[in-house]
C-alpha cells in the first residue's frame, strides 16, 4: 500500500525539508498528519521570515542549502537548484514527493514531460480519462502529490505533469511515460543543456518491460540520447500530427478542424498524444471526440484576450523559448505586431532571428534583456519590418495599441522567461491583459 510504504521509508530517520514553498509545506503537513516518528525534523529555506514551529529546526537565509549534509533524508522541493554543490556524499539521501509517489505508486501514474506542451497535454489526458475513470491531475500543474496519498486506492489514474525540476534526481519512473519534445530551457538552473536533457530523461530511464513510453518520433535522438529504453516504445510524429485526421495505430478519429477549440499547429500534436494515451488505457472514441470538440485553451497559451479597437490581442505568455514563438507566429493568421523578450538565460536565438527577418509580421517590439540581444542581432539584417525596442511590457503594449493595424492581431509571445521582471508567466500574461484594456481605451 502506497501510504504504508512511504511512512515506513520516512520513519525513524532525521528528515530535512529542503525548500518551504507549496510543496515543502505539503511535505510537512504529510509528516504531521501521519504522525511520522522521526529522530529529527528540520526546514531549510532562503526565506528568513518563515514562521517557526516547536520541535522543528530551521536553517534559513543565504546559507540554508548547506544543511543537506547532516540528515538521513533530504526531501527536496522542485525549485531548489543543487548545481553548485558536491553531492557525492548525499546524492542517495535526496528524495522528493515525486520520487516517493513514483517509487511506491507508479502503477497508476501517467507522467507527462517536455519543454513545451506538458500542461496542455496533461489537461487533455485528464479530461479524456475523466469521462470514464476516476482520475486526478497532479504535479507541476496541480496540487502536490502527497496530498493525494489517502485517495490512492480509490483513484484509477494519476495524470502527473512532470517538470525537469521534479524529474532531476528521481530514481523511479511512471507506468506510462510521455516525452513530448526537448529544447533549450532553464539554462540558469542547470549546468548545461545536457544536464537539463538528462533530468527530463528520468521519466523513462527507470521504466521496465511492462511499462509504456510515448514519445516524439521526430525528436527521437534528442529525447533519448544514449539512454536505454526498456519500456514498450510508442512513437508519435509531430509532423504527421499537424495534418488531420487524428490517426495512428491506436486512434482513427474523424474531427473537423473547425471543431477544435485550440489554436496552434503544435496543439494538434498535443491532441494526438493525449488521444493515443486515452485510447491505450481504454477511453472510448466518443468520449475522446467529445473532449476535443469542447476544448478551450488554458490561460496564457495562445489565449484570445479579446478585440479592442478592431485589434485582436492574443496572450501566449507561456512562450519561454524561441521554438514556441515561431510556432505561435506560424499558427496565428494576420499577426501585425508581436511582443518578444524577457529574462536572458543565454539560450540560442539564431533560429528566431532568422525567422523574424523573414516574417510577414510588420511590427516586432522587443523588450527587456533578451529583447535587447535580439534587437541587436536583427539590426544586422536587411529588414522590411518595423523593429522597435521598448524598455518593458507596459511600454510595449502602449506602443502596440497605437501602431497595430485594424483588423489584425497583436501577439505576446516572449520567447523568454518572466523571472526578474514578473513573479511568473501568469503574472506577465495578466499584466498584458491589464495594459491592453488600459491603453486601448485611450
Amino acid at each position: 500500500m502506497l501510504k504504508k510504504e512511504i511512512n515506513n521509508f520516512l520513519s525513524n530517520k532525521s528528515i530535512l525539508i529542503l525548500g518551504f514553498g507549496r510543496e515543502g509545506k505539503s511535505t510537512l503537513k504529510y509528516i504531521n498528519e501521519n504522525n511520522i516518528c522521526y529522530t529529527r525534523l528540520a526546514i531549510a529555506d532562503k526565506n528568513e521570515s518563515i514562521e517557526r514551529q516547536e520541535k522543528i529546526e530551521y536553517f534559513l537565509g543565504d546559507d540554508y542549502i548547506k544543511a543537506i549534509y547532516d540528515f538521513d533524508i533530504i526531501i527536496k522541493s522542485p525549485g531548489i537548484s543543487l548545481k553548485d554543490l558536491d553531492l557525492h556524499d548525499v546524492r542517495g539521501k535526496i528524495v522528493s514527493q515525486t520520487e516517493l509517489f513514483l517509487k511506491y505508486g507508479k502503477e497508476k501514474v501517467i507522467g507527462i514531460t517536455g519543454t513545451k506542451g506538458k500542461s496542455t497535454t496533461s489537461t487533455l489526458i485528464f479530461q479524456m480519462l475523466n469521462k470514464e475513470f476516476s482520475v486526478e491531475l497532479v504535479g507541476n500543474i496541480g496540487i502536490p502529490v502527497l496530498d493525494y496519498v489517502d485517495k490512492y486506492e480509490e483513484v484509477d489514474y494519476f495524470v502527473y505533469e512532470l517538470s525537469s525540476h521534479q524529474l532531476e534526481l528521481v530514481d523511479a519512473s511512471p507506468k506510462i511515460a510521455v516525452f513530448l519534445n526537448l529544447y533549450e530551457e532553464h539554462l540558469d538552473y542547470y549546468e548545461s543543456f545536457a544536464s537539463y536533457a538528462n533530468a527530463k530523461r528520468n521519466i523513462f530511464k527507470n521504466q521496465d518491460e511492462t511499462d509504456l513510453f510515448v514519445y516524439n518520433k521526430d525528436m527521437k535522438d534528442t529525447l533519448i540520447g544514449s539512454a536505454y529504453v526498456k519500456a514498450k516504445p510508442i512513437e508519435i510524429s509531430q509532423d504527421e500530427s499537424e495534418k488531420l485526421p487524428f490517426k495512428n495505430e491506436f486512434i482513427d478519429l474523424n474531427v473537423d478542424k473547425d471543431d477544435i477549440g485550440l489554436l496552434g499547429i503544435h496543439n494538434l500534436y498535443n491532441l494526438t498524444v493525449a488521444a493515443t494515451v486515452a485510447k491505450i488505457v481504454g477511453v472510448s472514441d466518443n468520449s475522446i471526440i467529445s473532449v476535443i470538440k469542447n476544448l478551450k485553451p488554458l490561460p496564457h497559451r495562445l489565449e484570445t484576450v479579446g478585440i479592442f479597437n478592431e485589434i485582436k490581442y492574443i496572450d501566449d505568455s507561456i512562450s519561454t523559448i524561441p521554438e514556441a514563438t515561431i510556432s505561435a507566429l506560424n499558427s496565428i493568421p494576420n499577426v501585425d505586431t508581436v511582443l518578444i523578450g524577457g529574462m536572458d538565460r543565454g539560450i540560442n536565438y539564431d533560429a528566431l532571428v532568422e525567422f523574424l527577418a523573414q516574417t510577414q509580421t510588420y511590427n516586432i517590439i522587443l523588450m527587456y534583456d533578451s529583447g535587447k540581444r535580439i534587437y541587436e542581432m536583427l539590426r544586422k539584417k536587411p529588414l522590411k519590418n518595423n523593429v522597435i525596442y521598448a524598455e518593458d511590457l507596459e511600454m510595449a503594449v502602449r506602443l502596440a495599441t497605437k501602431i497595430t493595424k485594424k483588423d489584425s492581431a497583436c501577439l505576446l509571445s516572449p520567447a523568454a522567461a518572466s523571472y526578474g521582471f514578473f513573479k511568473n508567466f501568469e503574472e506577465r500574461g495578466d499584466k498584458f491583459k491589464e495594459y491592453i484594456k488600459k491603453y486601448s481605451d485611450n
